[in-house]
């Protein structure tokens, strides 16, 4: 549905791409469907836009966000959100969809300064996890966008373990070890012989 009829329903539809998080206006996404098995490849195809392919007697073209984003790799199969924008239709390619919240279901949020604000005007907080809130017809226009590889960065580091250096631990294993008082069990007294019984006397 084009950005001029769009309706009065806010429902956002939430989807990721690796550990990017998205947030876009649900009515302007026709459906979410299943990857098409096969692509036809017109002239001028590239990883961005491999090819075109049919849904319901319509041709949609398709946009992988991944590529675009300059994501290396193998992908999950994913879903395709269907979009049309000024009679043009397009099915962006993303790794997972999450589901549909309302807006009261979560908070606006402010964004990193380094992400662009034409692109991504704002975020949205649900669950403890940020959106990046955009519109489809935003995403068909990111090219390489060093920004969000860098927002990508900084979210593999928060979840990424952190290690404490081997000689450390071991060093601790051992004081813990040191620590340690090893208690033997009591040894048993030793049993005294038994006093003979005196004999009794003759009468």
């Amino acid at each position: 549905m084009p950005a001029s009829q769009r309706t009065d329903d806010d429902t956002l539809l939430l989807f990721a791409i690796d550990r990017l998080a998205f947030a876009v206006p649900a009515a302007l996404v026709e459906a979410v469907v299943m990857p098409p098995e096969k692509l036809t490849r017109p002239p001028g195809s590239d990883a961005g836009r491999p090819g075109i392919f049919r849904h319901h007697g319509a041709v949609y073209s398709l946009i992988e966000l991944a590529a675009r984003l300059g994501l290396e790799g193998e992908r999950p199969v994913g879903r395709l959100l269907l979009n049309s924008e000024n009679g043009r239709r397009h099915a962006l390619h993303v790794d997972e969809v999450i589901g549909l919240v309302r807006p009261e279901q979560g908070r606006w949020a402010m964004l990193p300064p380094y992400l662009p604000r034409h692109t991504f005007p704002r975020g949205f907080l649900h669950k403890e996890r940020i959106f990046l809130y955009s519109e489809p017809a935003l995403l068909l226009q990111l090219q390489d966008h060093g920004a969000l590889r860098r927002h990508l960065e900084e979210l593999r580091a928060k979840e990424e373990p952190v290690e404490e250096p081997v000689d450390e631990v071991i060093e601790e294993v051992v004081e813990e070890r040191q620590e340690v008082v090893i208690e033997e069990p009591p040894k048993p007294e030793p049993k005294s012989a038994p006093t003979p019984k005196p004999k009794p006397k003759p009468r």
